[in-house]
């Protein structure tokens, strides 16, 4: 049997060597991509969305055993998970679609993905080359697109846009927060340095909000300071895409840190509050804000989150776990964000998989948010050779009644989502008119808005849950 240090070796020499022929490459990278459930100690820094039937995961790394040797490789495969029919984390099958090793896409950590409007593809951009990957061979010729089959398995291109050389401007990030419309991914802030950019040689937290029209293929990079003032810049922060309200939905930047974007920076004091939120307009990029009440999260990052319309005049964000901003502790906690309401509560159930960040979470099926890998950051060292208690790093938890699934059970005929019991207690209790809003054009936004209010009376009512399914 050969040690786990030999099979790295020899991954490494069929990259480098040339000595194997890419179907050799292909199919030993999705050996390891895609490990026995035993053999799996961690992913992280992965995306993930949901396109039809399928999970896709991509990017990241992840720890595994082989031959009872903790080894740690770059993920060089596009997974999926079949979502049509309901199964157990820790024996469900994760495919691995090994990317091509030649004119393919790069191994890549905190990318942004963002689902094409015809919903048969997804794109991927930005983020950090894992190991063993040169930055060098990062390009600013065009955007990754993943277009899928419907089986789990698709192909992937490199779409050119129409107007190259803003692309060709662009200060690739990592880490940033990422969001899609029916039309535009959305990508604010981030971190850049040399494992994102290959012009870059210092590392610097990036402002602006960069966007890419998808049906056009055109970029756009526009300045938004009032987005996380003072410094217009967010590093682990999240974007949520709302289409419920406004005329045409709108874009929560929410939680993460904020730097100077000069020199080397250092964390500010404390990272953005969830206790005011800032939004934007995505069509007429217009910024607003609007405090928030409840019970607040802590300032934090890395962190995950999901947004699902509750078909009664409300839309709710979740939020699960990620680093406090101050010590970089490691959280287990759930909290939900309600809309139109602006107001925050917290899951009682703690995570049953320990704390962690570096993960990324989607809404599978009707009502469950799957969490997909992470890591424990309260552990000092080797965070990943420490198993994940989350089969497969795979964790459930159920939106509507606020539980975690200690059984790892994906329900894929569940009934559909509602808005959990205290989020519909406090709006039988609470006048939407009375509530202190920032302006008369957020309170239009969200309380005059047609359907935006339900009366509480009419609680349930036909819940058709539109979602936001990555972060």
């Amino acid at each position: 049997m050969r040690s786990g240090l030999i099979a790295a070796q020899a991954l490494s020499l069929l990259f480098f060597t040339g000595v194997a022929t890419a179907q050799d490459i292909n199919e030993t990278r999705t050996k390891f991509d895609s490990p026995a459930p035993a053999d799996l100690l961690r992913r992280w820094n992965c995306r993930a969305t949901v396109l039809g039937n399928y999970l896709y995961i991509d990017g990241g790394e992840l720890g595994e055993l082989v031959d009872g040797k903790a080894t740690s490789f770059p993920n060089n495969s596009t997974l999926s998970i079949d979502l049509s029919k309901s199964w157990l984390t820790s024996s469900v099958e994760i495919r691995a679609n090994g990317k091509p090793v030649k004119d393919g896409p790069l191994s890549m950590g905190y990318e942004a993905i963002w689902n094409d409007p015809t919903g048969s593809a997804f794109y991927t951009w930005g983020g950090y080359t894992t190991r063993g990957v040169r930055p060098a061979a990062i390009t600013k010729e065009g955007i990754w697109k993943f277009t899928v089959d419907g089986k789990g398995g698709g192909a992937w291109l490199l779409e050119e846009p129409s107007n190259p050389q803003v692309l060709k401007t662009l200060k690739y990030a990592e880490d940033g927060a990422y969001t899609a419309t029916n039309t535009t991914g959305f990508w604010y802030g981030g971190f850049s340095g040399s494992t994102t950019d290959p012009s870059q040689t210092v590392d610097q937290a990036v402002p602006g909000l960069v966007s890419y029209d998808m049906t056009r293929q055109t970029w756009r990079n526009d300045s938004a300071l009032a987005l996380s003032p003072p410094n217009g810049t967010a590093r682990g922060a999240k974007a949520e895409y709302v289409p419920r309200f406004g005329p045409n939905g709108i874009v929560m930047i929410l939680g993460g840190l904020s730097y100077s974007p000069f020199g080397n920076p250092g964390r500010d004091s404390g990272g953005l509050d969830f206790g005011n939120l800032t939004f934007f307009d995505p069509v007429t990029r217009n910024i607003y804000w609007q405090t928030t009440t409840g019970t607040v999260p802590a300032a934090r990052w890395r962190y995950c989150s999901v947004g699902i319309d509750g078909g009664n005049g409300t839309y709710e964000i979740f939020i699960f776990g990620g680093q406090t901003a101050d010590k970089n502790l490691a959280l287990d906690d759930v909290y939900v964000l309600s809309l139109p309401g602006f107001v925050w509560t917290k899951a009682a159930a703690t995570s049953p998989g320990q704390p962690r960040s570096q993960h990324t979470c989607v809404v599978v099926g009707k009502r469950q948010l799957l969490v997909v890998g992470g890591a424990n950051y309260n552990i000092p060292s080797g965070r990943w050779q420490d198993p994940d208690p989350f089969p497969q790093g795979l964790g459930l938890f159920d939106m509507t009644d606020l539980t975690w699934s200690k059984e790892g059970q994906y329900k894929a005929d569940a009934e559909p989502y509602q808005s959990p019991n205290a989020v519909k207690d406090w709006y039988s209790k609470t006048d939407l008119s009375t509530l202190s809003w920032s302006s008369s054009e957020v309170k239009e936004l969200f309380v005059t808005a047609s359907g935006a209010v339900v009366p509480a009376s009419r609680w349930p009512v036909d819940l058709q849950s539109r979602v936001s399914l990555h972060s």
